[in-house]
């Protein structure tokens, strides 16, 4: 063991009574005594600074090893290896206290004045010695660290691929995550669900550990609901304060709002991610057994569909029930579960769509054709823009209308959109797979997840405001409180509260996953806007057999083949253009209508022709 100076000078050494050339040697130093752990025998020795043992005990600890030892003048603190988990012991070995560690990875742990300090591979944790994190600061470099304070620096050990470098960090600086930072609350497993906030500023969020959690602003537990298997899904709150939640064993549960179970609903296969609530409280579920569900808020069932997967749901203004579907459609049905209209798209939908102030339903696709779609609430296709990706998430909107879009790899872009369908800017800033949120001055909050974990603050023209680091990918969807605090899950086991001036969350018609913080999937507020049909159904007007007959030729021959899908993208992107022309020129509208009727008429015969049919 060397003792240097902070140049790296060797002032002296000496050998250890034991060797460990797999687990080496985690000691803590209490401006004393040196106490050194021999994981092959689970031993503490307690060491002048010569090299001589004054005494050692075993300590019984729970898991393969330990990783990191601390002082703090009067108790040890033992980080173990696999369990996650701190203990507090005394000097003879006598087990006090234990906590959980705050990151899935912890590798040092060192103290000094009344916090510990915890570091993982990639964030530094500062404690209170009841275990809630009092902030975060995010490594300089590299993926571990050895921790040590000397009254006034934190000293890192940061390894990279290539070397290992000590890093002095000023512990008291106010920048970066440490200036955004409000509190991380530390689950049992990785946070994947996007939390939810309910009228009274309760925070709901599911973990991988089986835990639906309630928590208070300040992050404290009101209560815990353990179902005992993983929650990936989000919580969903309804009009009387009911969360609903879907977990990885065939059940919905609903919970009343102090954490007891109401009722569970079960159903034939293994429960999808998706639900919405309409505003007499009834919930819309799907399934993978390919049903969709009504449920009443009591848990019997309204009515189900069977047919379709479906994977999104939304809800707009006048309570249409928006789908999109494994096999490419989007649908329209009426809170009774009538199909108004459907419409196919060119790839297979994963996501749930978003809702313009027009009504235009916005789909993104980025498993086949990486596309984006914009759909009249009447049902036919406005306009598709390629784009660059996979997609793990949902498009939402900002208070200009402009659409925002995060794609995955091998695009790794974030794009802004006019509700027209053209590209506003694009930037390339790494892999999303979750649903960026807008806040109220325009700010586009998104999580970035590749080495350096992280949420980005970006301005509405897409400059970086800042970064937040999280310890790990970054699946949940941030979720924007009232007061402008960001909360967002990540694979670290944290749920992380930041701090923003925001203003809050974006008065628009849909400025975050699942439209807003109760994650109920509906348009909350604004006039019903009226259904804006595309030239031909204008032009055919009330005739109902004709406009049947032109959708069924769309969605049933043309849309079945590749040529097909051409003529309908070329027409109906068009669309907007085609009525302006058709509204100024009286001639051309007459005459297009009466080629119209002709078209119709080939069209039923061609319908009628056709085996596809």
């Amino acid at each position: 063991m060397y003792h240097v100076d902070t140049s790296g000078k060797i002032i002296s050494s000496f050998v250890l009574p034991f060797y460990d050339d797999f687990w080496g040697w985690p000691f803590a130093f209490d401006g004393k005594y040196l106490w050194v752990c021999n994981n092959q025998k689970g031993q503490i020795l307690k060491m002048d600074t010569s090299g001589n043992t004054l005494y050692s005990f075993y300590f019984d600890y729970t898991t393969s090893h330990i990783f990191s030892l601390a002082c703090d003048g009067e108790y040890l603190w033992v980080l173990e290896s696999e369990g996650h988990k701190i203990s507090k012991i005394d000097t003879t070995g006598k087990l006090i206290d234990s906590m959980r560690t705050p990151g899935l990875n912890a590798q040092s742990i060192t103290f000094y004045g009344e916090y510990l300090w915890v570091g993982d591979y990639l964030n530094i944790y500062k404690m209170d010695l009841s275990g809630n994190v009092v902030f975060v600061l995010y490594y300089p470099e590299g993926r571990y660290a050895a921790l040590a304070h000397d009254g006034k620096y934190l000293w890192a050990d940061v390894c990279t691929d290539n070397e290992s470098r000590i890093y002095r960090l000023d512990a008291d600086r106010q920048t970066g995550t440490y200036e955004h930072f409000r509190w991380a609350f530390h689950t049992g497993g990785f946070v994947d669900s996007s939390p939810a906030i309910g009228s009274d500023g309760t925070i709901y969020v599911g973990a991988i550990d089986g835990n639906v959690y309630a928590l208070n602003p300040n992050s404290t537990v009101k209560w815990a609901f353990n179902i005992g298997v993983a929650i990936k899904a989000s919580p969903a709150i309804g009009p009387d304060g009911t969360i609903y939640i879907q977990a990885g064993d065939d059940f919905y549960y609903a919970l009343s709002p102090d954490g007891k179970e109401k009722w569970r609903f079960e159903v034939g296969g293994s429960v999808s991610t998706c639900l919405a609530i309409g505003k007499d409280g009834t919930v819309y579920a799907t399934t993978y057994d390919i049903k969709l569900y009504a449920l009443n808020p009591d848990g019997t069932v309204k009515w189900g569909l069977t047919g379709p997967e479906f994977t999104g749901l939304a809800i707009g203004a006048d309570e249409t029930l928006y789908g999109v579907t494994t096999g490419g459609y989007v649908y329209a049905l009426t809170p009774e579960g009538n199909i108004k209209w459907r419409v196919l798209t060119g790839g297979r939908p994963e996501f749930p769509p978003a809702i313009g102030a027009d009504g235009t339903i916005y789909v993104l696709e980025g498993f086949r054709d990486g596309s984006l779609y914009a759909i009249s609430s009447c049902g036919w296709l406005k306009w598709r823009l390629p784009l660059k990706g996979q997609v793990y998430s949902a498009p939402v909107i900002g208070e200009d209308g402009t659409i925002y879009v995060g794609m995955n790899s091998p695009g790794n872009m974030l794009y802004a959109i006019n509700p027209y369908g053209t590209e506003k800017w694009s930037i390339e800033i790494g892999p999303i797979k979750s649903t960026p949120a807008v806040g109220k001055d325009g700010t586009i909050f998104v999580g970035i997840s590749d080495i350096n974990d992280r949420i980005a603050a970006r301005k509405p023209t897409g400059e970086l405001k800042w970064f937040f680091f999280t310890g790990a990918t970054i699946y949940s969807s941030p979720v924007i409180g009232v007061d402008g605090t960001v909360y967002v899950g990540s694979g670290d086991g944290n749920l992380y509260a930041i701090k923003t001036d925001c203003g809050g969350l974006a008065e628009s018609s849909w400025p975050m996953y699942q439209q807003n913080p109760l994650h109920t999937g509906r348009v909350e507020a604004g006039p019903i806007p009226a259904c804006s049909m595309c030239p031909a159904e204008t032009l055919l007007g009330d005739d109902t057999e004709k406009l049947n007959s032109l959708r069924a030729l769309r969605d049933n021959v043309l849309a079945k083949s590749v040529f097909g899908k051409k003529v309908i993208e070329t027409y109906y992107s068009n669309a907007d253009r085609v009525n302006l022309l058709l509204d100024n020129h009286p001639v051309i509208r007459e005459t297009a209508k009466k080629a119209l009727e002709l078209a119709v008429l080939v069209m039923n015969k061609i319908i009628r022709h056709t085996e596809a049919f």
